[in-house]
């Protein structure tokens, strides 16, 4: 019999505080830049980013600045107003006031902490499994991009980090049972609902660690999970415990219908091999796929002896049930955003560093059920339907065919044909071979400090200076609507009413019940919004702020939708006149305007439009100049001034007009490649505006 440990030359040869330096690099970055925009190549991943975050915070956002939880008396989103992420928004709102950058350093402390605990669980095990965990989660550049954001997520990262912690420190009895049923229960009704879903590996180390009376426990422990929870609920919410279920349905079922998973046995098959594609939550991390793969497939073929020792592991057990429980959950939802997914990187980092913390304490060849086989199979199916994602998503391609699971099928049966024929030798590579494992870690580190330095290196600000230009343009007594709003009025005092049109619970009355005097809203959304509410198709649009990929469209609502109350700035007076072809009154008011806001860049760009619409092309082209010298990391303005110019070419032919044209918009899809769509598009309907 030949017996080893993993022989990792990244933490025998590298001193130990070179280890502790990456860790420590990991956490300082996620406090810097706190007021940046999401990564622009985050743009395949969803919305998410630049609508969600703030809407969580918006009930502790509304009793720091008006004293008042609910100030539309508007239940829909109660759920919330008690997430843990909300609460930590108080908190740092009470210290540090309300503004984008405390509502980010909240949901960054509440991620840290919870990963934080979680290491602690996992040093529990050893020094080297805490360690090596660490130097795959803490530099995971997922982790950091959602954690600096105030997600419900975070709340449930710490719920789940603080659980963990709990059950695998010292075992579970007396009140660390209670305290674990209070977790799960929080992790319910103030993190996510599929936190419930933690019950599981909570059992399964019950099981393990309960003896004679773990059936007991088990039974005790899950009753009183139900009736904190069931507390809680009525606690918190109350005769309006029914807006959470009907949020809840909304937005699960109703709006994304009968999970497809369900629908056949391919089906099923289909929508687990594919969990990640979307979201591309592999893509940014393949080498921690590797580890996975390595560390499972390890699992699965040592001998029946070392597979009963694993699989008495507290610590592994836990991950292990967590990673399974949360892998068939998430893949049954229709909408999988990247960040649900964040429910999987921890306990993935955990089975990775159990694994390869450990021994093997032999590496003979040794039989293994049909059970486990079977399990390698879909393990490799898994890992060879992520690569094939991998690759088509470095061409630029979110959408696979399905055909292409069905073969990975075939290539995983290869794999794992081989796998189980040469396992003696696939474990002794691994055990006396540590070297490839410790390049793999590396990989991984490297590849997420890359990702890491393009957004840092890429950072821009458009959340933020559209912010401070759009509470410049209107009025301080405004009322905002729409998915952005709350994004766009994080960093003032602006009102903001958080809605998503196209909903399945419609509500007709809803700007006869409210005095909304703004909407902001993408195409999309605007689209969808027209469809529901018609008298919308005659709002006045005063300007669109570019974010990333996206264009958010700033409207003032017509005034048969509001009160009549509202009082018009000279911004809003101007573009009013700029639309009614009255640019001398336009100018009057925009100079009156830029007399107090100099720096405005939607009025500067008004101002640009109304010399250029009365032909006074070189004043205009000049004002473009200033906003550039204003904001030159703003893409926008290079892609309007590059249009500019382009709709002068099709008027003059004026061949200098066309060369500073495509030296524009070269500059701009420099800045941003997602725009490069845009131009096309742009210059599509700019010739066919002039007939050409």
């Amino acid at each position: 019999m030949e017996k080893g440990r993993f022989n990792f030359k990244l933490f025998e040869k590298l001193p130990f505080i070179g280890v502790i330096g990456v860790i420590a690099s990991a956490i300082i970055i996620r406090f810097i830049y706190l007021s940046i925009d999401p990564p622009m190549f985050f743009s395949g991943s969803g919305q998410d980013l630049l609508t969600d975050p703030y809407n969580f915070i918006h009930y502790a956002r509304n009793e720091i600045l008006y004293g008042n939880w609910d100030i539309f008396n508007y239940p829909r989103w109660i759920a919330f107003k008690y997430s843990l992420a909300s609460f930590a928004g108080l908190i740092s709102f009470l210290i540090a006031g309300v503004s984008r950058i405390s509502a980010n350093l909240s949901a960054v402390l509440l991620n840290l902490l919870g990963l934080s605990f979680y290491l602690l669980g996992m040093l529990k095990k050893s020094r080297q499994s805490a360690l090596m965990a660490g130097l795959i989660l803490l530099p995971n550049m997922t982790l950091i991009v959602y954690g600096r954001y105030p997600f419900l997520e975070n709340g449930l990262i710490f719920l789940s980090g603080l659980l963990f912690f709990v059950f695998c420190r010292n075992g579970i009895s007396g009140w660390r049972l209670y305290l674990s049923a209070i977790l799960i229960a929080l992790s319910v009704i103030s993190g996510k609902m599929f936190g419930a879903f933690l019950a599981l590996p909570a059992i399964l180390v019950i099981w393990l660690d309960g003896g004679k009376e773990r059936l007991k426990k088990i039974l005790l422990f899950s009753a009183m999970a139900i009736l904190t929870a069931v507390s809680l609920a009525l606690l918190f919410y109350g005769s309006e415990t029914r807006m959470v279920y009907d949020y809840v349905s909304e937005q699960s079922i109703l709006m994304y219908g009968m999970p497809k998973a369900l629908s056949s046995p391919s089906e099923f098959f289909i929508q687990i091999m594919s969990l990640g594609m979307q979201s591309r939550l592999f893509y940014y991390a393949p080498f921690m796929l590797i580890l996975l793969f390595t560390a499972l497939s390890i699992i699965l073929i040592v001998p029946r002896q070392q597979f009963r020792i694993i699989v008495s592991d507290r610590i592994l057990v836990f991950n292990l049930g967590w990673f399974a429980m949360g892998l068939f959950l998430l893949m049954l939802f229709n909408y999988r955003p990247l960040r649900y997914q964040l429910f999987l990187i921890m306990p993935m980092s955990g089975i990775i560093a159990g694994v390869f913390s450990g021994g093997i304490s032999s590496i003979q060849k040794g039989k293994f059920g049909i059970i486990r086989l079977l399990l390698l199979v879909f393990l490799s199916w898994f890992v060879v339907s992520q690569g094939y994602f991998f690759i088509k998503q470095l061409s630029g391609t979110l959408d696979c065919s399905t055909i292409y699971i069905w073969m990975g099928l075939f290539v995983a049966v290869l794999i794992s044909a081989f796998i189980y024929l040469f396992r003696k030798w696939y474990l002794r590579l691994l055990v006396t071979g540590g070297l490839f494992l410790t390049i793999i870690f590396i990989a991984h580190v490297l590849s997420q400090s890359v990702w890491l330095y393009r957004w840092i290196d890429q950072k821009t600000y458009s959340l933020k200076k559209a912010g401070e230009d759009l509470a410049q343009i209107i009025n301080p007594n405004a009322v905002i609507i729409g998915p952005y709003s709350s994004a766009l009025t994080i960093d003032s005092n602006l009102r903001s009413f958080i809605y998503m049109f196209g909903l399945p619970r419609k509500e007709p009355d809803l700007f006869q019940k409210f005095s909304f005097t703004h909407l902001a809203t993408d195409q999309s959304n605007d689209d969808v919004a027209i469809k529901d509410y018609s008298e919308l198709s005659q709002k006045l649009k005063l300007t669109r702020y570019w974010i990333r990929d996206v264009g958010i469209d700033i409207y003032l609502l017509p005034k048969a939708m509001t009160d009549g109350q509202y009082q018009a700035t000279d911004y809003e007076k101007a573009f009013a006149f700029f639309l009614a072809e009255k640019y001398d009154s336009a100018r009057i008011f925009v100079d009156r305007f830029l007399s107090i806001y100099p720096r405005n860049k939607s009025a500067l760009t008004l101002l640009a439009n109304c010399y250029i619409a009365t032909e006074v092309y070189e004043r205009g082209f000049s004002i473009y100049s200033r906003i550039i010298e204003y904001y030159p990391d703003d893409f926008s303005i290079y892609f309007d001034k590059a249009m500019i110019y382009y709709m002068h070419y099709l008027v003059t032919k004026s061949k200098k007009s066309l060369d500073e044209s495509e030296i524009l918009f070269r500059k701009a899809v420099e800045m941003n490649p997602n725009v490069a769509k845009d131009v096309m598009r742009g210059k599509k309907l700019a010739a066919n505006s002039f007939g050409q």
